[in-house]
């Protein structure tokens, strides 16, 4: 009988890279709950036979800020996710990384100090209209009394 030999080729590893990684914003104010969202996308060396996913860690400064999940679809070799974190509330430069699969992209981002603004309370705001109405009739007043006066042929004023 013929023996035939079968030899099987393993297929080399599908590689992930990260891609791409944007950030939004880059540049925020250092407030409460502020919101940054990063979308990540991976390619592989070949596309996949079957729906395959990953998982990914976002880190600021060394620091896991957030993890996430991104599955490549059947027939695909890319895939993109996008990720929501609450952004570091003290100011400064923030090194962060997108890893997914042992490989990673790096971004900054930039925490500023908060602005202040002035606000006018409503109390101050109405003495203030009330200061400007009174403004306005005593001049008012002190104009007819001019006109009255030169109209008249007084034309003298009273010294007080």
């Amino acid at each position: 009988d013929p023996v035939v030999n079968f030899i099987l080729l393993q297929q080399p590893a599908n590689i992930v890279s990260v891609s791409s990684v944007s950030v939004s914003p880059t540049v925020l104010n250092a407030t409460a709950g502020s919101t940054v969202t990063i979308t990540v996308s991976i390619t592989l060396t070949q596309a996949v036979q079957e729906a395959t996913s990953y998982q990914g860690v976002i880190t600021l400064n060394g620091t896991q800020v957030a993890t996430f999940t991104i599955t490549v679809p059947a027939g695909s070799s890319s895939a993109s996710t996008t990720v929501s974190f609450t952004a570091p509330s003290t100011p400064g430069t923030y090194s962060g990384q997108a890893s997914v699969g042992g490989k990673s992209a790096s971004f900054t981002l930039y925490v500023t100090a908060p602005t202040t603004t002035t606000t006018t309370s409503t109390a101050q705001a109405q003495a203030i209209a009330w200061l400007a109405v009174l403004i306005a009739f005593v001049a008012l007043v002190i104009a007819i009394i001019a006109i009255r006066r030169r109209r008249s042929g007084g034309g003298r004023w009273i010294e007080i």
